[in-house]
């Protein structure tokens, strides 16, 4: 029998967890923060995503985390690091590439590894998903420091090592090794040796890493980011901006790009996938060993409010993050005409349900959710959050059903009027998101959706109302998680076992008007709207247009 853990306790209050999401980390309706995220990649179907990075702060530098992550379970594909000079701009594509999905670029900003021009890394991946895992997915932009020219608090320290107290403001040298001469690639970029205590090097004195961090500061919200997903074969491009988060007293958090272990620490991470087997705790996690690249990940405290110096600090972060990009359901104008090829999909990506997983270890007889670093574990969503439903088997979440809307005003009566493809397998999940990157196609019939060719995480609701008469409309999708019951869940799954947590502080819920205490609520979801229709009029070749929607929605 699968077993479920039962949360110990609910740290936050309503009013906690309601003011710290609305004054420390914020929606950025201007596009610029500390925090980017891209709710889709692709490489499917002869797409690839072209992806551009911004500084917009025409002084300072930027230390920043690139993370790809796959659609199904959010697993690190590949990641790497941007030193961004001032007023800095770097783009690379994703694609397939002899099988294997890569990053290009010819951009000359400074990063590490020296070279991001390599294949995606799938050793993260369950081994049954190691071929497609990387094809779809969401990417993660941190902002982990800022690269001022001049550390003025620099004066009275040895702050450069060098065994002489600073009489002045000093000017910094990775500062002056980022930074772009006129017309020509920064210093780092032909020396790799000038970002010396950063790169994956592990026999760098410690020394070193200390001096070239030295010349970091905190964070500041300059980042924006636009990406495309297209598709040559087919003549559609569909473009989009990254959500961007902003805080409010950002924190520098800049973690080596090393291949070098560290231990898993709430302080850091609440990504319990990392958490050590065989303690109290780490019967929720699979002891998949972290290292310094890992971090920092959404959850690490990235402003002074959730860095507390101990105790639960990445589960507030976690918890701010969730409940500020928390919405109740997604609307979209949908076009389906047979006519015009019309296609519609519906990007729902949900940037933080990683954080909200625990991980027991799989009873000998059942079919694990997930093989991972060579064991065999069932996936839970932490009781009393909004993922307390989750059904691991399948990787989904249970939803309220969807409302469709044609444009003469007639609307589908009953749910039983759509047809949903993939049938979710073994559970009762009558409407569902599958997945991190979740990606419902309306009125296509099946899977690969229709106007981004998703299939790993994709289904489809078609309308089978009177003839034609959905064709094109609109919709309400509803993103409201369900609470865990023996009507969507096999009754272990939420019977709350007991297990105990090993740290004295309790488990933090997401609480509030939009979460229901008990489990349930609504998703942390971000993401667009993509339509693809066909002019045959113009000739024989035709014409075919992508089109990009931003994600309008109810909180």
């Amino acid at each position: 029998m699968k077993k479920k853990l039962l949360a110990v306790g609910v740290a936050a209050t309503l009013g906690m967890m309601s003011g710290v999401a609305s004054a420390q980390v914020q929606l950025d309706a201007g596009g610029v923060g500390a925090i980017n995220l891209i709710p889709y990649y692709s490489v499917q179907g002869g797409n690839a995503t072209l992806i551009s990075i911004v500084n917009t702060d025409t002084l300072n530098g930027k230390a920043v985390k690139v993370r790809f992550r796959g659609a199904e379970w959010s697993d690190d594909v590949f990641d790497f690091q941007i030193f961004m000079s001032p007023a800095d701009v770097w783009t690379g594509a994703v694609s397939l590439s002899s099988g294997a999905v890569k990053m290009t670029t010819t951009d000359s900003s400074c990063t590490l590894p020296a070279s991001v021009n390599q294949n995606f890394v799938t050793i993260r991946l369950d081994p049954a998903s190691a071929t497609t895992g990387a094809l779809e997915g969401y990417v993660e932009i941190i902002t982990m420091a800022d690269i001022p020219e001049d550390l003025i608090e620099g004066v009275g320290e040895d702050f450069d090592n060098d065994g002489v107290a600073n009489e002045g403001p000093v000017t910094s040298a990775l500062w002056t090794n980022i930074k772009h001469p006129a017309d020509a690639a920064p210093p780092c970029k032909a020396d790799g040796s000038l970002l010396a205590g950063l790169d994956e090097d592990n026999a760098l004195v410690a020394a070193a890493t200390v001096a070239q961090q030295n010349w970091m500061d905190d964070p500041t919200n300059s980042l924006t980011t636009s990406v495309t997903v297209i598709n040559v074969p087919s003549s559609k491009a569909f473009t989009t901006n990254a959500t961007a988060v902003s805080v409010t007293n950002g924190v520098k958090q800049y973690f080596r790009q090393a291949n070098e272990a560290i231990g898993y620490s709430l302080d850091q991470s609440s990504d319990r996938i990392f958490a050590a087997a065989g303690s109290d705790l780490g019967t929720r996690g699979t002891s998949l060993p972290m290292f310094q690249f890992d971090l920092p990940d959404l959850s690490t405290p990235l402003d002074t409010t959730y860095d507390v110096g101990s105790g639960a600090d990445a589960t507030l972060m976690r918890d701010a993050l969730t409940l500020l990009l928390s919405k109740s359901s997604a609307i979209t104008e949908y076009e389906t005409s047979d006519s015009i090829l019309g296609a519609t999909d519906v990007v729902l990506s949900q940037p933080t349900r990683r954080y909200h997983y625990d991980y027991i270890g799989t009873e000998s007889g059942d079919t694990p959710d997930r093989n991972i670093n060579g064991g065999a574990w069932d996936v839970y969503g932490e009781d009393g959050t909004v993922y307390d439903a989750l059904d691991g088997a399948s990787n989904r979440v249970p939803v309220g059903a969807p409302g469709f809307w044609d444009r003469e005003e007639n609307t589908l009566v009953t749910s039983d009027d759509i047809v949903i493809s993939p049938t979710p397998p073994g559970v009762t999940l009558e409407f569902s998101l599958k997945g991190e990157v979740s990606v419902v196609s309306i009125n296509n019939g099946g899977i690969p959706s229709g106007a981004l060719g998703a299939q790993l995480t994709a289904d489809d609701y078609t309308a089978t109302g009177t003839a034609g008469v959905f064709a094109n409309g609109w919709a309400v999708l509803s993103t409201i998680a369900e609470a865990c019951t023996a009507t969507n869940q096999a009754a272990s799954n939420c019977d709350g076992l007991g297990y105990t947590d090993q740290y004295s502080f309790s488990e933090t819920a997401v609480v509030g008007d939009r979460v229901a205490g008990g489990g349930g609520g609504a998703l942390p979801v971000i993401g667009y709207t993509a339509q693809n229709v066909f002019n045959a009029a113009v000739g024989s070749a035709g014409t075919n247009y992508g089109l990009t929607y931003p994600l309008r929605y109810r909180p």
